[in-house]
Parts: C-alpha cells; sequence; structure tokens
C-alpha cells in the first residue's frame, strides 16, 4: 500500500532544516543587499555577500526556525483549507486580511504606499490563483506554497535592506575626501558616495575608491538618515 508524502514529518528532519538554513540565509542576504543597494541606486552586479551578512541572516533564521516552521504550516493549512471548504465568504475575508497583514508589514518597510499596495497586490492575486490552483488541481499544493513563501522571503528581505538604508543614522565618512561616505566594502573597495550635512541628502553618483591604496582616513559618523538629492 503506497503511503502519502507527510509534509510536516518532511519539515521535521533535522537533517532538511539544517541543509535548507545556509541557502535560505544567503538568498535572505543576497535580497536584503539588493535592497538596500536600491535605495542608493547602486547596480546590483556590485552586490557581494560577506561573511559578516551571512552569519547574522544565518543565525536569525536558525533562531527563528521554530517560529517560521510553524508560519509555513499555518500558511499551509489555509490554503489548501479554503478550497475544501468551498466558501466564498470565507475566501473574501481572508483575502482582504491577508491584504491589510502584508499592506502594514511592507509600508513599515518600504515607507511608500505606492509600492506597497502594488507589492501587497501582487501577493493578493497571487493567493486568489492558488485558490483556484488547488481548487482544481492544477499545480501541486507543495510547488505552490513554496512558490508564494519564496516570494514573500524575497519581498521581506528586499524590505528589510530598503528600511535599513532609510533609517541608517551612523556611517563610514573619509575625512581626507570631501563630504564622501561609505555605502559598502565590496572586496578590497569601498563603494562611495557624497552627502550634504545640512539637508541630509547624498548624490547617487557613486565612486568605488581602493582600501589600500592610500590609506584612507575614516570616522564614523552620524550623519543620517540621508534621502536621494532631487
Amino acid at each position: 500500500m503506497e503511503q502519502k508524502l507527510n509534509l510536516k514529518e518532511v519539515l521535521l528532519r533535522e537533517g532538511v532544516i539544517l541543509a535548507a538554513i545556509p541557502v535560505v540565509a544567503y538568498y535572505s542576504a543576497y535580497q536584503y543587499n539588493a535592497g538596500y543597494f536600491d535605495v542608493f541606486g547602486a547596480p546590483a552586479e556590485l552586490i557581494s555577500v560577506d561573511i559578516t551578512t551571512f552569519v547574522v541572516f544565518g543565525s536569525v533564521l536558525l533562531g527563528i526556525s521554530i517560529i517560521l516552521y510553524n508560519a509555513l504550516s499555518l500558511l499551509w493549512a489555509v490554503i489548501t483549507d479554503l478550497p475544501q471548504k468551498k466558501s466564498w465568504k470565507q475566501l473574501v475575508l481572508s483575502s482582504i486580511l491577508f491584504f491589510l497583514i502584508l499592506w502594514i508589514l511592507f509600508f513599515l518597510l518600504y515607507d511608500d504606499w505606492h509600492k506597497t499596495s502594488l507589492i501587497s497586490l501582487a501577493f493578493l492575486l497571487s493567493f486568489i490563483a492558488f485558490y483556484f490552483a488547488i481548487l482544481y488541481k492544477v499545480f501541486p499544493q507543495w510547488l505552490l506554497v513554496g512558490i508564494l513563501c519564496v516570494s514573500l522571503l524575497t519581498g521581506i528581505s528586499r524590505g528589510v535592506g530598503h528600511y535599513q538604508a532609510r533609517t541608517q543614522k551612523e556611517y563610514a565618512v573619509i575625512t581626507s575626501l570631501r563630504n564622501t561616505f561609505v555605502i559598502r566594502k565590496i572586496g578590497d573597495y569601498f563603494l562611495c558616495s557624497t552627502y550634504d550635512g545640512n539637508s541630509h541628502t547624498f548624490s547617487k553618483s557613486l565612486r568605488l575608491l581602493p582600501i589600500k591604496d592610500n590609506g584612507l582616513d575614516l570616522e564614523y559618523k552620524d550623519i543620517g538618515p540621508l534621502h536621494p538629492l532631487k
């Protein structure tokens, strides 16, 4: 007799969880940097996940793995249970609640109601599409939930990077160069831009400065939060 695959038994296997954490941590760290770079107008080609960011995301994911597991289980139950009940009222209420939770979360991260609305609407449409896909058994359930979870992980990780860039106050400032601050260390280079201390704005004109050449003088200063110069 063929046994059905139990999702909980698979997810609870320590080996699967431990193997997935480094991959998810690296992906999350990359998306975090993508959101951070986006605020400063830096090209994604310069993104490099350093060991510090990787370890931080890995530690956080390891620490909240139980919470993540319960959240995924709840999300799985909600999505798979709705088509079985075939209740339009419950679908509408769940969709509204899903949209509001995402809207509040992404608004806190991006502080842009237009972008927040677009992202939340995209997830809402995906949620509804998954409902009908499960109802008519178009795709495997685990695949649909996996796509939604990866999309949420991407949006939240990018949002955290965006939030960090918007709210960061202290930066490493190169004192030997006029009003020049460090955005990120990329290998043997500093990705830099210039700022105006009075208006707390920065220029999207970027420079890569070699770290070892001239012995750059650095000082940690409170110059933020910084906003793009319009």
